[in-house]
């Protein structure tokens, strides 16, 4: 078994960075407690996509340091290892913003979140381990040569590419009161995906 992993808000967890940028800013109307999402959402109601894009670029950037981790990812992590299960962590993330093409190195800020939450010591990654790709499809270009036989990712539009092989299956990590119409086994947080994958059934992910 080899599991590929997504980062961006699968792995790191970006919901009080967004919802602190976006105070800072005076952005939010009533703010409901839906973290990253509410803030999208009331954004992109307003056509302040650029206002989106702008928070986006700091959130992944110079203020990446403030972003916590997903719960349950750890205790996901210690079960895969001891089943000596291979972990690769592959992210559509580019060197700068979109937006500017400039400012903080995200691949840098990922990496040194990585570190400060020892990735690489405790967590058992290695450098080799961790993909960031310039584009979706190579992304999945990724996904497809590491021959994974799982890939865990937050957006619809990865799992359900065109291109996607055929020998890796899809697990939708996503709450479930956001609409879903692709059909995809979807889970709304770590301990679910541990207990499903390590289950004596676990034909709900069979690719």
């Amino acid at each position: 078994m080899l599991i590929g992993i997504d980062f961006d808000n699968t792995i790191v967890d970006y919901n009080e960075v967004f919802v602190t940028l976006a105070n800072e800013r005076m952005l939010l109307n009533q703010y409901l407690g839906g973290g990253r999402q509410e803030v999208r959402d009331q954004l992109l109601a307003r056509d302040l996509e650029f206002e989106w894009r702008d928070l986006q670029a700091a959130a992944y950037g110079n203020r990446m340091n403030e972003a916590t981790i997903m719960s349950g990812f750890l205790d996901f992590i210690v079960r895969a290892r001891s089943e000596s299960v291979e972990l690769k962590i592959v992210s559509h993330k580019t060197l700068f913003s979109n937006l500017t093409g400039k400012g903080t190195n995200f691949r840098h800020a990922a990496l040194q979140w990585m570190t400060k939450f020892n990735f690489f010591q405790d967590l058992g990654f290695k450098d080799t381990d961790i993909y960031f790709e310039d584009t979706r499809d190579a992304k999945i270009d990724r996904i497809t040569a590491l021959e994974c036989s799982h890939f865990i990712d937050d957006l619809e539009e990865v799992l359900c590419h065109p291109s996607w092989p055929s020998v890796t299956a899809r697990l939708l990590f996503a709450n479930e009161s956001q609409l879903r119409v692709s059909g995809l086994p979807t889970f709304p947080n770590w301990n679910a995906i541990t207990n499903t994958l390590w289950s004596s059934n676990n034909s709900e992910v069979a690719a």
